[in-house]
């Protein structure tokens, strides 16, 4: 038992005894709602320390700044980050209710750094709002792929790994599939899928204010977009884990397992992990149909760095056959500030496989 001297004055330690009865599934939704409680505060500092360095402009360089409008931009980014911020501490209190975490156990969380916190508030705006239309190629060449290469969806299992705050599977799981299994790796982004479904309240995002880089207006900079609750189709199973260790009870019932991978495969330290893991997921007597979509652009640390030609010759050697490999270089944005000076693009590397066992 953890005294109340303890809790107040070792903070430290209510971390380390309460994380060492915690298994690590639990220990990543607490960390996640630390992060997420933690991100109003985190980023209202942020930016009072860009306003404290205006005393450095001296006195007619500050009059100035503030005769331009800089001083009142600064101060409507501090109100759109308290909009932010009430999505944020909904999301907590949502993950607090449903895991039911008491009031130690949420102490003991370990806030993983703002930027996360950032990254996945700003994903609402790319799956679930009017920048949706970033996703528009990527479902256009995934439902393409299915009309042409699935023929019977009744007996086929949909699996996406990496799903992000789900907007793909959501729209997969439209498509009258028996089951779509999501897993996703990052608890925030996690929490952030099912409270999707959860709210049926209208939130707003300002997804560009975090930089003050590359603005042409004011207005531009803290520019919100809204989103709104949704309804969770019954076929749509939402999973928190590591896809290398994903399973599905009844997948053996299915004559066809479809594996959607979107922006996805780039993400592996070991893409031979991935390899193994999409064909586990194939049973015997299965067949089994790929559809990637998405750049190469290697983080984590990559063991290996493989291009396009590449991972096509691996995908041959593993025994996959291709069905479609449209031409590589389709470009498509992510969180791409449309109205900015700089603007981001990605190539999207596109194919179809087919894995028989």
């Amino acid at each position: 038992m953890v005294s109340t001297v303890h809790r107040s004055k070792f903070p430290w330690l209510v971390q380390k005894l309460f994380k060492s009865d915690m298994d690590s599934h639990r220990q990543g939704i607490v960390d996640a709602v630390a992060t997420l409680s933690a991100y109003e505060g985190n980023t209202l500092a942020w930016n009072d320390k860009k306003r404290k360095n205006l005393k450095f402009l001296g006195w007619d360089g500050y009059q100035q700044a503030k005769k331009a409008g800089f001083v009142k931009h600064m101060d409507d980014v501090d109100k759109a980050i308290r909009v932010n911020g009430q999505l944020s501490k909904a999301i907590a209190s949502h993950a607090i209710k449903k895991y039911d975490l008491s009031p130690m156990e949420t102490r003991a969380g370990t806030n993983k750094g703002n930027g996360k916190a950032i990254e996945v508030l700003t994903h609402y705006a790319r799956d679930w709002t009017v920048i949706s239309e970033e996703l528009k190629p990527l479902l256009t060449f995934i439902k393409k792929s299915i009309d042409k290469h699935i023929d019977d969806k009744k007996k086929t299992l949909v699996i996406v790994p990496g799903s992000g705050l789900g907007r793909i599977a959501h729209e997969l799981a439209l498509l009258n599939f028996p089951k779509v299994e999501t897993v996703e790796f990052s608890a925030l982004m996690h929490l952030c899928n099912e409270f999707v479904y959860t709210s049926k309240d209208q939130f707003t995002i300002h997804p560009f204010l975090h930089t003050y880089s590359h603005h042409v207006t004011n207005k531009n900079h803290t520019r919100g977009v809204s989103f709104k609750g949704q309804d969770q189709p019954s076929n749509l199973k939402l999973n928190y884990g590591d896809f290398r260790e994903f399973t599905v009870e009844d997948s053996a019932k299915y004559d066809t397992v479809l594996i959607v991978t979107a922006f996805f495969m780039d993400t592996a330290q070991n893409m031979f992990d991935y390899f193994q893991a999409l064909e586990t997921l194939v049973g015997e007597g299965q067949r089994g149909v790929w559809i990637n979509v998405g750049p190469l652009k290697y983080g984590t640390a990559p063991f290996v760095e493989l291009s396009l030609e590449e991972i096509g010759a691996v995908r041959k050697i593993r025994g996959w056959r291709d069905l479609d490999e449209p031409e590589a270089g389709e470009m498509a944005g992510y969180l791409t500030d449309s109205k900015g000076l700089w603007q981001g693009y990605y190539g999207l590397g596109k194919w179809v496989s087919e894995l028989k066992k």
